[in-house]
């Protein structure tokens, strides 16, 4: 839900949008208007559904990570996708602990 602000005078009760109730309806619409435009940029990182997700901030390279609900984590590394000599299109799968 968005933001927004409480503004009362004598005889009515108006509600008046916060800039942060402005920025997120922003960040909504502009995240809501995204499209895949190449297949060759998506890739399966982890077996089951995400989870969790966080992606490394760095300005050489991206490098994702997600977390599926059977406890299997997915590194992968976008800008390796494509590349003639690579056969996991840059992904490697980890299970570090078995769901109990």
């Amino acid at each position: 839900k968005a933001a927004a602000s409480i503004a009362k005078s004598p005889k009515s009760v108006t509600l008046k949008a916060s800039p942060k109730s402005k920025s997120v309806s922003s960040l909504s619409a502009r995240i809501g208007a995204l499209s895949v435009d190449d297949e060759n940029c998506v890739s399966k990182v982890v077996p089951d559904r995400i989870y969790s997700v966080a992606c490394h901030p760095s300005p050489s390279s991206l490098v994702v990570c997600a977390g599926d609900k059977q406890g299997h984590v997915g590194l992968w590394n976008v800008d390796q996708v494509g590349e003639e000599s690579n056969d996991t299109d840059g992904v490697h799968l980890f299970k570090p602990h078995n769901r109990v």
